[in-house]
C-alpha cells in the first residue's frame, strides 16, 4: 500500500512538474503578441506606471494571453521599473524578449522626415506628429526670441535651422535635446561640400541663401533648372531689381490656393517684407523648408544673363528664360495664352 501511495505520488509529482515546466516554457519561450506580418509600436509616455503599459498592450491589441505577461513581468520586476520610450514590437515576439527590451529601456529610434512645408505650423504639426513633444510646446520655444537667439536665429528665420532629410531620434526625446541636435545638424550641414565658401563667395549669408532657395524650390520643382532660375534672381539683387517673384506675394497672403498672381493680389499683399513686388530685396525668412538639392541649387548657381522668367507654353514644368523684357513678354503672352486655352484663372 505504501509502495502504491509513493508510485502515485511520484506520478502525481512529475505530472505536475510536466505541467509547471510546460508553462513556463510557454510563458517565456511561446510568442504572445498577435502580430503576425507587420511590427507595431508600442508608446509608454513619460511617468506611465504597469497598469498604463497594460492597457496600452490591450488597447494596441498586442497580447493573446495577458495573464502569462503580467505573471513574468512580476516575476522579473517590470512592474516596479516601467521605462518610457517607443519600442517598435517585432511578429513573433515572446513575454520574455518583449519585457526584457521594455526592462532595459531598449527602445527603437524613430524615422523624422519633414519636406514641403511652408509655415511654422506645418513644421510643429510634423514634429509633434512624431515626437512625444506637445504643439504648444514647440510654438513656445520657437516663438520665444531668447530661445531662439541661443541657437543662432531669430523667431522669423529659426525654421531655416531644419535641413529637410531623415533624422534617427527617440521619440521621447526632450525638446531641448531636439532643438540641439537640429542646430548640430544644420552646422554639419553648412561645413561641408564648403558651403559656408560658397555662400560667401556670392556674397549672400547662410540664412539669405535659405531665403533664395525656398523661392527657388516654389518656383520650379525641376531639379536641374533650379540653378538657373536662382542665378536670375541673384542678377536682380546685383541690380538692385525688385525680385518680382510670385510665390513671395502668395506666401504674403498666406493664401496657397492661388494660382496666378495679378496686380489686384500685389496689391492686397501691400508692403508686407515678404512682397517682393512691393519691397526689395530679398524677404527676412525663407518661405518653405527648402530642400539641399534646392539650397546647394543657389551655392552652385548657373553662369548666365537672363533677368526674366516665366512658365514655358507647354506646360510641363519648365521654364523660358529671356534677357531682355520685350523677349519675356513674348514668353508671357504664349504661356497666358496656353492657360486661357485651358481654362486656367
Amino acid at each position: 500500500m505504501k509502495n502504491k501511495f509513493v508510485v502515485g505520488f511520484l506520478i502525481a509529482a512529475s505530472v505536475i512538474g510536466s505541467s509547471v515546466i510546460f508553462y513556463a516554457y510557454q510563458i517565456l519561450f511561446t510568442p504572445n503578441l498577435r502580430l503576425e506580418n507587420t511590427e507595431k509600436w508600442l508608446y509608454i509616455p513619460q511617468g506611465a506606471d504597469y497598469k498604463q503599459v497594460v492597457d496600452s498592450l490591450k488597447q494596441g491589441d498586442f497580447l493573446n494571453d495577458e495573464l502569462s505577461f503580467s505573471f513574468l513581468a512580476k516575476l522579473t520586476g517590470y512592474q516596479d521599473k516601467v521605462i518610457p520610450g517607443a519600442y517598435l514590437v517585432a511578429p513573433n515576439t515572446t513575454n520574455k524578449d518583449l519585457i526584457w527590451r521594455l526592462k532595459a529601456g531598449r527602445q527603437s529610434s524613430i524615422k523624422l522626415t519633414f519636406n514641403n512645408l511652408r509655415l511654422k505650423s506645418d513644421l510643429v504639426n510634423r514634429l509633434s506628429s512624431k515626437l512625444n513633444i506637445a504643439p504648444e510646446e514647440f510654438y513656445g520655444y520657437l516663438n520665444n526670441p531668447d530661445s531662439c537667439r541661443m541657437l543662432g536665429f531669430d523667431t522669423l528665420t529659426v525654421t531655416a535651422m531644419f535641413i529637410p532629410n531623415t533624422y534617427d531620434l527617440y521619440w521621447n526625446t526632450p525638446i531641448h535635446k531636439f532643438m540641439r541636435r537640429m542646430q548640430t545638424e544644420y552646422n554639419t550641414f553648412w561645413s561641408a561640400k564648403g558651403r559656408e565658401e560658397k555662400a560667401k563667395a556670392l556674397g549672400l549669408t547662410k540664412i539669405q541663401v535659405h531665403v533664395l532657395a525656398s523661392i527657388t524650390e516654389a518656383e520650379t520643382k525641376k531639379a536641374d533648372e533650379m540653378p538657373i532660375v536662382a542665378k536670375v534672381y541673384k542678377n536682380r539683387l546685383d541690380q538692385d531689381m525688385l525680385l518680382q517673384a510670385d510665390p513671395t506675394v502668395i506666401y504674403a497672403l498666406k493664401d496657397f490656393t492661388i494660382k496666378r498672381v495679378y496686380t489686384g493680389t500685389i496689391n492686397k499683399a501691400g508692403m508686407n517684407p515678404f512682397n517682393t513686388y512691393k519691397v526689395k530685396g530679398l524677404p527676412p525668412a525663407p518661405i518653405n523648408l527648402p530642400s539641399i538639392t534646392a539650397i546647394d541649387a543657389v551655392l552652385n548657381m548657373a553662369d548666365h544673363k537672363y533677368i526674366y522668367f516665366c512658365a514655358n507654353a507647354s506646360l510641363n514644368g519648365y521654364h523660358s528664360f529671356a534677357v531682355t523684357y520685350e523677349e519675356h513678354m513674348a514668353n508671357v503672352a504664349k504661356y497666358t495664352k496656353a492657360l486661357d486655352t485651358m481654362g486656367i484663372k
